[in-house]
């Protein structure tokens, strides 16, 4: 009888139920939400007391369930770009230049949405033209190799060849690199392959996990590199755009969580305008069985009273799960871009009789069909139905493996954008870039006031960043390297390329006082061809019995020679080109001049020399010889000639060489 007694006990014991959580208990002082954080503990429960803000709070005439019990898990202060999307129109323009001639040319306009890019977003970037024009990538593994970039970004899925448990690398053992990885460049090796007397050449790489990778030289894949701190193409990150580039700039969005909106509010190509600063406060509507995040801005008119038993409600499994969503969320809040949207005042005032399901509360989820978004989802839902019993009907038919469920959850902390209310009206924000455009000077709305990016510390944080960089990449500053092999601690870098370490030989080299650079340069050696050969630019040929160490020649030849660095003639022998109207340096040169061999052979080697010139300049001797009468040669040297009619012969001379040269 005790034994059934004892049995009988245990039974309703264990029909108790088990200890209830504890209800949050509310304190009479309230605060406001932009003083919460500051007087009040944070993450937290609160209750909202006075005030409204889209589902959040009391309202009179809502016919939408309201939460005044919320879940406070923190305030920040963020950084982001105010840009607004771009779309691209092709046309095509002829132009007439000695035929028919097709071009293509593109123009940018602007769309009707405005985006809020958070500085940590981890999505990749292009400069485009103004025109919306960007770089080509890389298209194969072998020009990847010869461009050698410190790292690139995957574009399109490839296949790479992986090393195996012994460390050796086989054909059979392969694996898919998806698009966005990050690969860094480790040099290239050759393997032996079936065939005889044959090898295939593989590009060496690691991962982002730190990994080796091998890339066949014959792939074909979609690559573009990363830029370093000093490169200037490339993919860039946001907030490299942000520290290195004046905005407003132009970019395209290659790679990222991209919003899967309507393709009319997001085409990829946006207009980064200015950087500003936001403030938001994570709070989570206390609900059965949903965790919903609700960015709200920290000067919302909330009144709010926060829980006297903190510290009970921490030690629940309410909290744990409340802080481990909100986490989740917050993290893809900040990796996401948000579409700024207007909100209808029905909304705002909490009056929409729908309930709001998703993070995005502002608006619908885009539809393929947008004129009855309830069809659509039905037919969805009809369509994954039918085709989970045709698999199911042909596992019956034809057995095999059993087909694998999926359930279509909708999970509020994987959102591909997020939409934050809009505080001025698009047709001022508008007006505002074209005024910016026009350089005149605007006003801004309190809200979106621009900040210097130099003064919102984004070096310290971009350090930071290249720090975690380093480690996910598997590059260690400490004498361990994690099991990695040690060409990788030496060559990878993820964003400046660091030369590998010198040798004890070149360091000891290098130790040795290098010898004396001389004052004065050795030299130059002329060509024979060209020795004592000056040609006298829109002026004539001078004679060649001039010395080419006389004062006026060398005072000539350190002037016009460093004003033409970029004439094709410039540095051979001892070859002049003046550009000077006046025949007064002619005279010069003739005066300074002294006979260095016989009349017949001056002749014969400046005529030949003369001819040489001006064929290569004009590129048609015909032309110059037809046109002769009213060439500037032929004034200048008449006007010369006549204009000192008792000066010395040479100035004659020139002319007549030339009449004979060209006629």
């Amino acid at each position: 009888m005790a034994s059934s007694g004892s049995d009988h006990n245990d039974q309703v014991s264990s029909k108790q139920p088990p200890p209830q959580s504890p209800s949050p208990e509310w304190s009479g002082d309230s605060v406001t939400l932009k003083d919460f954080p500051s007087k009040r503990q944070v993450p937290g429960f609160a209750k909202v007391v006075k005030g409204s803000y889209m589902t959040l709070g009391h309202s009179k005439f809502s016919f939408q369930k309201q939460h005044q019990e919320v879940f406070i898990h923190s305030v920040r202060m963020s950084v982001k770009v105010l840009a607004h999307c771009l779309r691209r129109v092709e046309g095509h323009s002829i132009i007439r230049r000695g035929g028919h001639n097709m071009y293509t040319s593109s123009r940018l306009y602007a769309v009707d949405q405005r985006l809020a890019i958070p500085i940590s977003y981890q999505g990749w970037f292009e400069l485009l033209s103004e025109d919306g024009k960007s770089a080509r990538p890389i298209t194969t593994v072998h020009e990847l190799s010869k461009v050698k970039p410190d790292r690139c970004l995957v574009r399109e899925n490839i296949k790479a060849y992986i090393p195996g448990e012994d460390g050796e690398t086989y054909f059979d053992n392969t694996k898919i690199v998806i698009a966005g990885e990050q690969l860094v460049l480790n040099g290239e090796i050759s393997l032996p392959t079936s065939s005889e007397n044959k090898k295939i050449k593989l590009l060496r790489c690691f991962d982002s996990k730190g990994d080796a990778i091998y890339l066949s030289f014959d792939q074909k894949g979609v690559f573009t590199p990363i830029a370093g701190e000093k490169d200037f193409t490339g993919v860039f990150s946001i907030r490299d755009v942000v520290r290195r580039f004046r905005l407003p700039l132009t970019v395209k969005l290659v790679m990222g969580v991209r919003p899967k909106v309507d393709p009319s509010k997001f085409t990829g190509l946006i207009r980064l305008d200015w950087v500003y600063t936001d403030e938001t406060a994570f709070v989570c509507p206390i609900e059965k069985n949903h965790v919903r995040l609700l960015p709200v801005p920290k000067d919302a008119p909330l009144q709010l009273v926060a829980a006297t038993n903190q510290q009970a409600m921490t030690s629940t499994e309410l909290y744990r799960s409340m802080v481990t969503k909100c986490s989740r969320m917050i993290a893809n809040y900040n990796n996401t871009l948000h579409l700024i949207v207007h909100v209808p005042e029905v909304v705002a005032r909490g009056k929409s009789g729908r309930e709001m399901t998703n993070a995005n509360v502002f608006s619908m989820p885009f539809e393929s069909n947008a004129s009855n978004p309830a069809s659509a989802r039905t037919r969805i839902r009809e369509e994954r139905l039918m085709n989970e019993i045709d698999d199911l009907y042909a596992y019956v038919r034809d057995g095999g493996a059993p087909p694998k469920t999926s359930k279509f959850t909708y999970d509020s902390d994987e959102e591909s954008y997020w939409e934050e209310p809009a505080y001025e009206p698009l047709d001022e924000f508008q007006a505002r870039l074209r005024a910016l455009d026009a350089g005149e000077k605007v006003t801004y709305h309190s809200k979106y006031q621009p900040k210097d990016p130099a003064q919102l510390k984004l070096d310290l944080e971009y350090a930071g960043s290249k720090r975690s960089d380093d480690t996910a990449h598997g590059v260690s500053n400490t004498s361990s390297s994690g099991g990695k092999p040690p060409d990788l601690l030496a060559s990878q870098s993820p964003l400046t390329s660091v030369p590998p370490p010198t040798p004890a030989s070149a360091i000891a080299l290098q130790s040795k006082i290098p010898p004396p650079v001389p004052a004065t340069k050795p030299p130059i050696k002329s060509r024979p061809s060209s020795e004592n050969i000056i040609t006298v630019s829109n002026l004539g040929m001078v004679s060649s019995m001039q010395s080419p160490n006389s004062p006026s020649i060398r005072r000539l030849s350190q002037g016009p020679l460093r004003q033409q660095p970029s004439s094709p003639m410039a540095g051979l022998g001892n070859r002049v080109f003046l550009h000077s109207k006046s025949v007064g340096d002619v005279h010069q040169i003739a005066r300074h001049s002294k006979p260095s061999q016989p009349q017949s052979s001056r002749r014969r080697s400046s005529g030949h020399d003369s001819h040489s010139n001006s064929g290569s300049s004009s590129g048609n001797g015909r032309n110059l010889a037809r046109d002769f009468k009213d060439s500037d040669i032929s004034s200048v040297t008449r006007a010369g000639s006549s204009g000192s009619s008792g000066g010395p012969a040479p100035v004659s001379n020139v002319r007549k060489r030339l009449q004979t040269l060209y006629l």
